[in-house]
């Protein structure tokens, strides 16, 4: 049986307010990384829609491509305690693979308007895995990252022009096999995948909402 660890030890101590704006941290979280092949494909569609809209945004790398799942929490140096209970909490999810399809896509309003792919092919196996991921990560004493509504997309770029939603005519998607704890080094523009933690749960899942 898994222990949970006390949320004193794994949540860290509040910063005091000084007025000022805090510094931002390095990011833990899960997420579904789409395979290198998947990646290139949705890498060529967003230099395809930069050109076809007028965006000036910034891209970065594909390897850096990916769906949040789970927040996990931000830290100026990320425990080893909170890195082992959440590889735990990812380990105990039991979810069988399923399909997931990018249909559509869109921009999210603010001062960055993210463009963004969203997916209906696949969205109910993928809330199913977050609300299990979530439910694991609260037995372990880890905040379950839902305060918020779960909003699965993958964003392509930030760029202040708002594309309107939009269905797709290029679809990618790939079959969701596992799920990473990411550790996103914050000004460096990279990811270090601390674990990849399997689906096992049955046969595979078309997933339709």
């Amino acid at each position: 049986m898994l222990r949970q660890l006390s949320l004193a030890l794994d949540l860290p101590s509040r910063r005091p307010d000084t007025g000022q704006k805090p510094a931002r941290r390095d990011v833990l979280y899960f997420a579904l990384l789409p395979d290198p092949v998947t990646a290139a494909s949705i890498a060529k569609l967003r230099q395809e829609l930069r050109a076809k809209y007028g965006l000036t945004g910034q891209v970065r790398s594909s390897e850096l491509l990916h769906l949040s799942l789970n927040g996990v929490g931000e830290f100026d140096a990320v425990p080893p305690q909170i890195i082992s209970a959440a590889v735990k909490a990812g380990a105990a999810v039991r979810a069988a693979p399923f399909e997931m399809t990018f249909d559509r896509m869109m921009s999210f309003r603010g001062k960055s308007a993210p463009l963004v792919l969203r997916c209906r092919d696949g969205l109910a196996a993928l809330t199913a895995l977050h609300q299990a991921l979530s439910a694991e990560m609260a037995r372990m004493g880890l905040r379950s990252g839902t305060r918020s509504a779960f909003t699965p997309h993958i964003t392509l770029l930030y760029d202040r022009k708002v594309v309107p939603h939009s269905p797709l005519d290029h679809r990618d998607g790939w079959t969701v096999r596992d799920f990473a704890l990411v550790h996103s080094l914050h000004g460096k523009g990279r990811h270090l995948y601390l674990a990849r933690l399997p689906l096992r749960g049955g046969h595979t899942s078309s997933g339709s909402a």
